[in-house]
């Protein structure tokens, strides 16, 4: 329920349950200020009768107006949810406070004052508290004490006879107890006629166990401690002060006709009391108590003013900065979040609701280097002329930074600098990197260095179809018209060393001469297209050498003893994951280039402008002979920055510049040879025909035995509680585990997501790295839905995935048909439980989980809905039986599909639109929507459009 609104107070956090309902602090978002929330249990609810009078009591308990008094605000009902806004006391309860230490004689006296202060006010209104106990009793940080709950209180009339009041209430109520039972009089224990008497004993039990730290009446069972409130005296009595046994003594007196008969008569006594003790402290006033006296009361002035302002900052953190920080997070403004909240943190460090966001605003990184004593700093990516920020010296241990892409740059005396970026801060919870600042010593002026497998494993990307194992160095910027003039004036045209590959243009060879007469200047001399007399235009010194052809450019790399990239190396390099960053600060659509120096397009290891800028010849040579170049130009959308361009490797253009690579270990051959690109084209696919579909189905068909299911742990969370379950998988011995995550804010049986992660989830070890919710999921139990995670056949703790490029056919399709029966086999456990909707589940594929959605939505029916979030079809085909091109035409539930515009996996025209054309879906229940991004999407949008989508399908919540 939290995080939900109810009339116009949105809940923030539960302070507490009880018998008669749950009491949450919430924002009253018309008057912005924060009340206790007390929401009415079903039970009490129903009982129409029982209803009518809490309504028409708690109105009237609303009347009193009494500085020790927590006032009721509004008693209100929205969506059958009925509820009581009180106001919102800071502070502790006096159970709390006993807890701490005992009371002294004059701060009981002093809260016995105030409590029968406010009885009188209520008492004068005709309200009797009937609970009147530690709980209900709630210090300010100033020592006020406030009566909470006068909203179950009750309406007497003292005049109104035991014939008269049967005439009005109902024989279920008569004879039922209502109170705590140690504070309970006789007569509210036995479920008499009760009067304002009734509170008066159970303030004399409140003082007698502030005094002593007991109850006057005791017993082992509740039969015991009814009997002694009866028919026993009070325990110990001479545990209390002397000055007070009388008045405690006729407070607890078993006859109401022998206590004190209006709680102004205690209040006229205890006052009495308190100016007795007063008097006897006037010997402090001599000279010699008095001046020392003062000073020690001004010194506890300034220590309360201290306090006062503490709290007040206590309760700033509460109240507002909490409330702002959630509302920054859901904007994505994950900088103002994490600052608010390092201010909140130093006010109230253990707070549950604090700690509960940390993860969705910040990460940990942590930064070793090899010496150790790095200065390390940092800013954010999109923030590139800021100014340097100091993170601290190396080693760093869990620095705690917003949830954005950073820049680093790391300095030390006599080692070079080191530009990166910290890569994954939406994929994980921690970051940890290393540098070896010996190595850095090594590269080559105007290089960087690119990671590998090898040396960083966390440089692997689950899109990556061939991992770069070695370390290598990397151009920073494109080489400049600069740079490419010294292999001009060196003789680089005429020299045939450096011209190793032979001249083939559209299979036809060229000799050398034949060759060097094409790669000519504007004028006929040796250089690029657009120079004159071998020399580049003026000022365009910085500027990327265009106008080269790709045998040019690795002539040039043989000259500098460098080669061109493959494009496996030059993609691993680019950063692809983080393309929809890169983009904004790249130069696309424009005029010309811009010179190399210009550090805003920053790639993961300090490289420039790999986006846009010039496209940038690759070695990779593809069937026809033709090269690569990748990276897309100044002239160019920026989708183009990812996809591969085929020309002939004799192309000059004024777009087409080169930047260099040197190996620091021969590259595997795999690397170096001829490269497949090609998309499917699935505009001349065809589905197979239903005879041979309705076959392909039965591979997902399975005997329903038993599921066998246990409950493996339970864990309360802020809003939510976390179950893992495991039962018995559709095949094998196998059990499937499957994480569920179930509302606070929302009553059973729930809207269920069924939740199918992307490709990460093959490469981690245990769902331990996906932190208290995993990716994408919390707002959607925020928004009062369950939702189910399965771990699948081949993911986390249940990894073990065949390898494509080490496995059969056979094993891959076995394996992808486990996870899908892993779908059903879940579903199965869901309508088992009487807590779970089962005609009312979504499915949420999140992109390797957005395509196999596609295989989900045909073969299981009782999905009433799918989102799926950057998916699309497949770039090679594969076994019929799990090629989604021959499922997709029979999906016929409505589709929400969210793609990037720039997405790299799953590209637009060859994979996007054709999975959104091919779905059987009518065309009114399905919908594609693209944002600018690669794959990933604005949070806040993609939300709101979720939401939305399910709130149609499946219902409001």
């Amino acid at each position: 329920m939290l995080g939900s609104t109810i009339s116009h107070y949105q809940l923030q956090k539960k302070l507490g349950a009880g018998g008669m309902g749950e009491v949450y602090l919430a924002h009253d978002t018309s008057l912005n200020r924060l009340v206790a929330l007390k929401i009415l249990p079903a039970e009490f609810v129903s009982n129409q009768d029982r209803m009518h009078r809490f309504t028409r009591e708690a109105k009237a308990a609303s009347a009193i107006s009494h500085p020790n008094v927590a006032h009721i605000y509004e008693i209100g009902e929205e969506n059958n949810i009925h509820f009581i806004a009180m106001e919102y006391v800071e502070g502790e309860t006096l159970t709390t406070r006993m807890q701490r230490s005992p009371l002294g004689m004059d701060e009981v006296l002093q809260l016995a004052i105030q409590i029968a202060d406010a009885l009188q006010e209520a008492h004068g209104k005709g309200i009797i508290h009937r609970d009147i106990k530690p709980a209900n009793i709630i210090l300010t940080p100033r020592g006020k004490a406030k009566l909470v709950d006068f909203g179950l209180a009750k309406i007497y009339q003292q005049e109104e006879s035991i014939a008269s009041r049967v005439s009005t209430t109902s024989q279920t109520e008569m004879g039922v107890a209502m109170g705590t039972l140690p504070y309970m009089s006789p007569e509210q224990l036995l479920g008499r006629s009760i009067d304002q008497r009734t509170d008066l004993f159970s303030v004399g039990v409140l003082l007698y166990e502030l005094l002593t730290q007991k109850l006057p009446f005791q017993g082992r069972s509740s039969i015991e401690l009814a009997d002694a409130i009866l028919n026993k005296p009070p325990a110990e009595m001479q545990e209390v002060p002397s000055r007070l046994q009388p008045v405690i003594s006729r407070l607890l007196a078993k006859d109401p006709a022998a206590r004190y008969q209006h709680a102004g008569d205690l209040l006229a006594e205890l006052q009495k009391l308190q100016t007795v003790r007063t008097t006897s402290f006037s010997s402090l006033l001599r000279p010699v108590v008095l001046v020392p006296l003062i000073v020690v009361l001004c010194v506890a002035s300034f220590l309360l003013f201290r306090t006062v302002q503490q709290n007040k900052k206590i309760r700033w953190a509460r109240e507002v900065a909490l409330l702002k920080i959630t509302e920054l997070i859901d904007e994505g403004k994950n900088d103002e979040a994490l600052d608010l909240a390092l201010q909140a943190e130093k006010l109230i460090p253990n707070d549950p609701l604090l700690k509960s966001l940390w993860h969705g605003m910040s990460i940990k990184i942590s930064i070793q280097t090899e010496p150790a004593g790095a200065n390390v700093f940092f800013k954010k990516y999109d923030s590139p002329a800021d100014p340097w920020i100091l993170l601290g010296t190396s080693p760093l241990q869990d620095k705690r930074i917003a949830k954005n892409y950073v820049r680093l740059k790391i300095q030390k005396e006599g080692y070079p600098e080191i530009l990166a970026l910290s890569p994954r801060t939406f994929f994980e919870n921690e970051v940890i990197l290393r540098f070896n600042l010996e190595d850095y010593k090594k590269v080559p002026l105007g290089m960087t260095l690119v990671p590998g497998v090898r040396s960083d494993p966390s440089t692997q990307r689950a899109s990556d179809s061939i991992p770069i194992e070695d370390d290598y160095y990397m151009d920073q910027f494109e080489v400049t018209n600069q740079e490419f003039k010294k292999f001009v004036d060196a003789g680089g045209y005429s020299n045939r060393k450096f011209w190793k590959i032979p001249f083939v243009k559209e299979g036809k060879d060229f000799t050398f001469e034949e060759a060097m007469s094409l790669f000519v200047d504007a004028t006929g001399r040796p250089g690029p297209l657009d120079w004159e007399v071998g020399n580049f235009p003026a000022g365009q010194e910085k500027f990327p050498v265009t106008g080269v052809s790709w045998y040019e450019g690795a002539a040039y790399g043989e000259f500098a003893g460098k080669a061109l990239p493959t494009i496996f190396h030059w993609f691993h390099a680019s950063g692809t994951r983080i393309n929809h960053v890169m983009i904004p600060f790249s130069n696309f659509r424009s005029r010309g280039p811009h010179p190399a120096g210009k550090q805003e397009s920053m790639s993961l290891y300090g490289s420039f402008d790999m986006a846009g800028n010039v496209k940038e010849w690759s070695w990779t040579e593809v069937a026809d002979g033709r090269r690569v170049n990748i990276g897309g130009s100044y002239l160019e959308p920026e989708y183009l920055f990812l996809e591969p361009d085929r020309r002939d490797p004799f192309t000059r253009h004024k777009t087409i510049g080169f930047r260099c690579i040197q190996y620091l270990k021969e590259p595997p051959a795999a690397l170096l040879g001829r490269y497949h690109t090609d998309f499917r084209d699935y505009t001349k696919e065809k589905p197979v025909e239903d005879s041979t579909y309705a076959v392909l189905k039965t591979f997902y068909s399975y005997d329903k035995k038993p599921l066998n299911a246990r409950v493996e742990s339970k864990e309360q969370l802020s809003y939510l509680s976390k179950e893992k379950v495991s039962f018995s998988a559709a095949y094998g011995n196998e059990r499937v585990i499957a994480y569920i995550f179930l509302p606070t804010n929302a009553k059973p049986p729930y809207q269920t997501v069924l939740y199918f992660p992307g490709s990460w989830a093959q490469f981690f070890d245990s769902s331990e790295r996906l932190g208290q919710m995993g990716e994408h999921l919390d707002f959607l139990v925020r928004s009062g839905r369950a939702v189910v995670h399965p771990v699948y056949a081949g993911t986390l703790e249940r990894g073990g995935r065949p390898d494509a490029d080490s496995r059969s056919t056979e094993e891959l399709r076995e394996w992808r048909i486990k996870y899908i029966k892993d779908v059903s086999r879940t579903i199965d456990y869901l309508e088992t439980r009487a807590d779970m909707n089962s005609q009312k589940i979504a499915y949420f594929g999140y992109s390797w989980g957005a395509r196999v959605g596609a295989i989900v939505g045909a073969v299981e029916p009782r999905i009433r809905t799918l989102i799926l979030a950057h998916g699309g079809l497949p770039m090679s085909p594969r076994a019929p039986e799990t090629d989604e091109i021959n499922f997709i035409t029979r999906v016929d539930v409505p589709v929400l599909m969210i793609n990037g515009r720039y997405d790299h996996v799953f590209p637009v025209d060859t994979s996007q639109k054709p999975f959104f054309q091919l779905l059987g879906t009518p065309e009114n229940e399905k919908v594609h929507m693209v944002f600018e991004g690669g794959h990933s999407n604005p949070r806040s949008e993609v939300k709101k459009i979720m939401l939305d989508w399910l709130d149609r399908y499946l219902g409001r919540v």
